[in-house]
Parts: structure tokens; sequence; C-alpha cells
């Protein structure tokens, strides 16, 4: 009876699977319904073995081996289905706990498109609703979420990208310090229990004892030792797995930046590329080499000021490669107070390419700053004082006498043989 309903796909015959636990049936029907490419309801049951478990049991269960199979294949029907309301779970497997999981997802997502892209930066955003899985997501996992949307070339999701290169996301995970106190207190709770089960060992008459010593040194235990665990052990190297894992987002991040090509992210890759920590500026300023060039005449006047100031800055002490880009992007947006660091590379510096795009480029700065100072100059008029009421046509301010019809005429009207 269980064969017959495992040669064809029905939503039963799946629920029915996934009660007996049996991971075999789960990965054969997953297939059948690939093949059949069946939407409705059997999206949403494929979709209860994707989506990443929330209790204790069910994570013990789902790693293992047996149920691996199952997974994958669940993943792989979804993409060939192609019904929109899988993507939630199928965003969310990106970040699952293992790797072949992730590689599915990865494929399966990739064949929705762009409409992928809004659930990919749901899952950076707050971490509230989170499964344990999702708020502990793999590097490798993450990583891949932000090369998809790299590959998509999604514009919308440069700003959340500009955030990651900048280490201001994604929502830390529980690996990176903040479970470690959590951790301590379960540790704790079960030294308690230890002792009491220990306790069933011994006499009544000792229980009281035993109890209270078990629970003195559970205490001691937790304000002495793990504090000590925690400040010399704990705490370093979680900072360092958390330095390091920041560290592959901010470049994968660039990566994606790069390939998006979005010349609105220059001013938060500016700010990140000259004016943040040392672990983000290469990364940034590997981004800025392939933004920069985007830049042409009709950008001009577009970036802020206090970009167009920190790349003005940056002429004098970043790299010959990165120098001549900015050379290059002034050209187009660059103003009158890039005139003296164009001429000081013209005059000091030891590559000849850059003396030589410093020496094209100048007059063409120094022609901007010609025209700001004009602009400057011809505005001072609006500071002259106004002229007296008695020498206008009307007086600015009073009533007047005259009659509105005679304002406009001759004060002495001449008269004939004059």
């Amino acid at each position: 009876m269980g064969q017959a309903r495992e040669d064809t796909f029905t939503v039963e015959a799946f629920q029915e699977a996934l009660r007996r636990g049996d991971p075999a049936a789960c990965r054969r029907l997953a297939q059948l319904a690939g093949e059949a490419r069946q939407p409705g309801a059997a999206v949403a049951t494929l979709c209860e073995l994707v989506k990443p478990p929330r209790s204790l049991r069910q994570r013990f269960r789902m790693h293992r081996e047996a149920w691996r199979g199952a997974r994958i294949e669940a993943v792989r029907a979804l993409g060939k289905i192609g019904d929109r309301t899988a993507l939630p779970s199928l965003a969310r497997a990106l970040l699952d706990f293992d790797p072949l999981v992730r590689e599915a997802a990865h494929a399966a997502l990739r064949s929705y498109g762009t409409e992928i892209v809004p659930f990919l930066l749901a899952l950076l955003g707050d971490k509230y609703d989170r499964s344990p899985e999702e708020l502990n997501w793999s590097l490798e996992g993450m990583k891949a979420l932000l090369a998809l949307l790299g590959a998509l070339k999604a514009r919308e999701a440069t700003p959340c990208l500009v955030r990651v290169l900048t280490g201001k996301l994604p929502y830390p995970p529980s690996r990176w310090g903040d479970g470690d106190v959590q951790r301590a207190f379960y540790y704790t709770m079960l030294l308690i229990v230890a002792g009491a089960l220990l306790g069933f060992s011994t006499s009544p008459a000792e229980l009281p004892a035993l109890f209270f010593w078990t629970i003195l040194a559970s205490l001691i235990a937790f304000f002495t030792i793990f504090p000590l665990f925690y400040l010399f052990i704990s705490l370093p190297i979680g900072s360092l797995q958390e330095a390091r894992e920041r560290r592959d987002l901010t470049l994968v991040a660039a990566d994606a930046l790069a390939g998006i090509q979005d010349k609105r992210a220059l001013p938060g890759i500016v700010e990140a590329a000259f004016g943040s920590g040392r672990s983000v500026r290469g990364s940034a300023q590997w981004t800025l080499l392939h933004l920069l060039p985007l830049l042409g005449p009709e950008d001009f006047g577009a970036l802020p000021p206090e970009t167009l100031h920190r790349l003005t800055i940056a002429l004098d002490h970043s790299s010959p490669r990165l120098t001549l880009a900015i050379l290059l992007a002034l050209e187009f947006v660059g103003t009158g107070q890039a005139v003296a660091p164009v001429r000081r590379l013209m005059n000091r510096s030891l590559a000849p390419e850059i003396r030589l795009e410093a020496a094209r480029i100048l007059p063409i700065l120094e022609a901007r700053q010609s025209q700001e100072q004009a602009a400057s100059s011809l505005l001072r008029a609006a500071g002259m004082p106004p002229a007296a009421p008695e020498h206008l046509l009307r007086p600015a301010h009073g009533p007047s006498d005259a009659a509105p019809e005679q304002l406009l005429l001759p004060g002495h009207a001449p008269t004939n043989g004059a």
C-alpha cells in the first residue's frame, strides 16, 4: 500500500511519509513532484521539508545523513515547479546548515531571476521571527546570498550591500559571542540536574546537604569560572572569528557591488574607502576602481560635496592605480577645490602617466574654478543697499496719495511753445 502511494505524488502520501519519519519515501515523492511540476498544495508540502527546523528534535533529525537527500530533492522540485509562493522557503534555504542543500537552493533560485531579490533582502533585515538555524547563519550561506544579489545585478540591493561593506549587516550570529551567557546558563542548570540525579543514590538524610552543595558549586562555577573563561578564551576567539568573517563578507559585498555597476553606491563606498577602519578600506577601494570609470559628463554635480572632498584628499595618499581612477573621475565631476591637489600631482608624482593625466585635466578644473569665482562675484550685487523710497516711482513703504494712473506720467509735462 505504501509503495503504491510512492509511485505517484500526492500531498497525503508526502504528509504521511513526514509523519512516519521516512526520509527515503520523502525523497522519492519529492522527485515525483518535481517531474510532475505540480503547483498548489504540493508546493506548500515541499516547503515544510525545506524550511529550517525550529524545534530541537527537528534539528537533530534534519542533521541526519538520510534526510539530506530528501531535502535536496525537495529544493530541486520547488525549482522545477517554479511557483512564486516557494520563494521565501528557497531563500531561507540559502542559509541552511547543510552545504549541499545550500547549493541546490542557489541553483533553484537562479531559475526565478530577479523575482527572488525582495526575499533575499528580507534575510538581511532585522532578526525577528527567525529560526535558530537562521540566527546562527553559516558564513558560506551568507556569502552565497550576497554573491547571488551581485550575479542578478539587482540595483535595489545596492544600499544593503553598501551597509554590509561597511560592517553594519548582517545581524551577528551567536557564535560571535552573543550566545555565551545562554550556554553558560544551560551548563549551570546541567550541573544542578546532575547533582539532583546523584541525590537519588544517597540516603534521604543526606539529600538537603547534597542539594545545597550542588547549587553552591554551580553558582561558584557560574560567577567565577565562567567570567574568566569568557574574558580570556571565549571573547578573544569570538572576536577573531567575527573579524575574519566580517572581512570575508566585505570582500563578497565588494564583488557584488562591482558586478551591479550602480553609480548610486559611490557616496557610501567613498566614505568606507577613506573614512572607515583598515579592514574595510581595502575592499571599498577595490570597488571604487570598478565604479569610478562609470562617471561621465552627465554626472557633474551629482556627487555630494563631502564625497568630492574625500576624493580630492585621497589623491595624495592612494595607490597609483586608484589615483589615476580618481583623476579620470574628477575630469567629469571635479570642482575648483581639486585644482591645488591636481597641480601638486602634476609637479610631484613619480608616475609619468599620472603627471600626464594631471596636466591634461588641470586646465578643465581651472576653467571651472574661474567660473565658480565669477559666479560668486556676480552674486555680490545682491548685497547692495536698497534704494530710498523717495527715489522709486511708487514708495516701497507707506501709503501713496497719487492716483495709480499718474505714477508713470512725467513730473513736468511740456507746455505748448516751450
